[in-house]
């Protein structure tokens, strides 16, 4: 699946090779799920390692600290 120009008209018309081609769009589909749950953390992940250690850290800082 290729998008041969980065404007509108380009992913307009890669987009309808999508449509009219099924398997094309079964294929991408699945790799793209694949692609988002093995090369990408979960957003439980993402919580529990970069923003609550951020928010506790703020938290115990206690009001007004910078």
């Amino acid at each position: 699946f290729v998008v041969r120009r980065d404007d509108a008209r380009g992913w307009a018309d890669a987009l309808c090779e999508l449509v009219d081609q099924p398997r094309l769009l079964d294929a991408v589909r699945r790799r793209a799920a694949a692609t988002a749950r093995d090369a990408h953390p979960s957003w439980d992940r993402v919580l529990a390692e970069d923003l609550l250690p951020v928010w506790w850290g703020v938290r115990h800082q206690g009001p007004g600290a910078a």
